[in-house]
């Protein structure tokens, strides 16, 4: 298979751009556009160079690896060996990674192509098959970016929880909600809503329970409203529970059965009040 070295140069130089990039937006690591561009074209011309030398398929992959070091080390100022580890190893991944999108786009469209002994992937297929490659992959990245920075900014709000149930302890998740202001229109303490379905079952179970057979452990239960988004009036069954613990603080609050779950919450359990103090 005949190849074309301005081929090569340019379908590295985009690989190195896209992986580079990507390792600072993940990573949200602070970064010189002239740094990012030798980091690019550091990696572009080591791709170049070390199939023009006659070493075997193991040492061309430990000598692809090292230099890699060097790539990721232009790349930016790090504040830590820990976030400099982390972008190297993010830098590894995504190559894998990209590599994988265009072998399989290649193999399935039966492009022409050849695996190196760095395994390192050469092609002269048509270039509709390399942009639909490169998209895949930005694609994916641009999901796992938004992915992590929403998985890192919910995480922020989040707090490890305890409800103390007729003399049972419960470990929940709860998740801080700025636009619960809810309080209890009779106490006027602020309402913590339950929006997990096996939470809410539990509850209901030892409502049907003190109903039957007069335990006392659901108290103050009753109905608060509220005004929706939409302008409309909802009642919300609420109770005082036990215990509610956040982190190692008892907080006096009342519990209110959200009539339907959350799921933009992720895996919470409750929604903590706005006016808890946290």
């Amino acid at each position: 298979m005949t190849v074309y070295i301005e081929y090569v140069f340019l379908s590295n130089f985009i690989f190195n751009f896209l992986l580079l990039y990507s390792v600072v937006k993940i990573l949200k690591i602070k970064y010189r556009k002239l740094r990012l561009f030798f980091a690019d074209l550091s990696g572009t011309a080591i791709a170049i160079v070390i199939p023009l030398f006659a070493v075997g398929q193991v040492l061309s992959v430990l000598i692809k690896l090292a230099l890699s070091l060097l790539i990721v080390l232009i790349l930016a100022r790090y504040k830590s060996k820990k976030q400099f580890l982390a972008a190297l190893l993010l830098f590894w991944g995504l190559t894998f990674a990209l590599g994988g999108v265009l072998f399989g786009i290649y193999f399935i469209f039966g492009a022409d192509f050849s695996l190196q002994q760095d395994l390192s992937i050469v092609s002269n297929s048509p270039l509709p098959l390399f942009v639909g490659g490169i998209l895949c992959f930005v694609f994916l990245t641009k999901n796992l970016v938004a992915y992590i920075s929403g998985k890192k900014a919910s995480s922020k709000f989040i707090y490890d929880a305890v409800l103390m149930l007729d003399g049972v302890r419960y470990e929940l998740q709860g998740f801080l909600d700025s636009g619960n202001q809810l309080a209890d229109e009779v106490s006027g303490l602020p309402v913590v809503i339950v929006v997990s379905q096996k939470i809410k079952n539990l509850v209901k179970e030892k409502v049907a329970e003190s109903l039957v057979s007069k335990n006392d452990c659901i108290k103050n239960a009753h109905y608060i409203t509220f005004s929706t988004l939409a302008g409309g009036k909802q009642k919300m069954f609420t109770f005082a529970p036990e215990g509610f613990f956040v982190g190692d603080r008892q907080f006096d609050v009342v519990l209110g059965l959200a009539e339907s779950t959350a799921p933009i919450k992720g895996e919470c359990d409750v929604l903590l009040s706005a006016n808890m103090s946290l």
